[in-house]
């Protein structure tokens, strides 16, 4: 270890770099647990079928989202409800 006192500014740092990394983790892990989701999903035949409203989620929406549980519809549903 050096004499130099470590200076608040570097800590700053640290823990900012702390806290991007643990958030990119936690995004990480989140994905991860929705694919694997799509994927049990896929076994049962109920893939690509919105899970709130048991209709068939569009192509498109799943092309952009694959791993998407819900119709755009019932996703915007789902996600006013958690805001």
């Amino acid at each position: 270890m050096s004499d130099v006192p470590i200076h608040l500014g570097d800590l700053g740092s640290h823990e900012a770099e702390e806290d991007v990394t643990l958030g990119l983790l936690e995004n990480e892990e989140s994905l991860m647990k929705e694919i694997n989701a799509a994927l049990a999903r896929i076994s049962q035949d109920t893939f690509g079928m919105c899970e709130r409203c048991r209709k068939e989620i569009s192509k498109e929406r799943l092309q952009a989202v694959p791993y998407a549980r819900h119709c755009v519809a019932c996703a915007r549903a789902v996600q006013g409800r958690r805001s």
